[in-house]
């Protein structure tokens, strides 16, 4: 670290700051790779998908939520769906 100007210190070479950091959008400043990220991501979701609770708990979501949208399907529609 070198000093300049008093207590004002900085790093050398300078860390690369994620865009918003550079806009003052972001507060930790923090860069990390893509490929890392996507990587624990991935896993995180595997990881959380592989278990049956969480298997079954997603398809009652999936479920719930065709009924309610096949609900404001027409009669004459649902027919004509029936017969393909």
């Amino acid at each position: 670290m070198a000093k300049y100007e008093g207590s004002l210190e900085l790093a050398w070479p300078p860390k690369p700051l994620c865009l918003a950091a550079t806009k003052g959008a972001c507060a930790n400043h923090l860069l990390v790779r893509r490929t890392l990220a996507e990587k624990v991501i991935i896993d995180a979701v595997r990881g959380r998908l592989t278990d049956a609770s969480t298997i079954r708990y997603v398809l009652r979501g999936v479920e719930s939520a065709v009924k309610h949208m096949y609900s404001d399907v027409s009669e004459t529609t649902r027919l004509k769906d029936s017969e393909l």
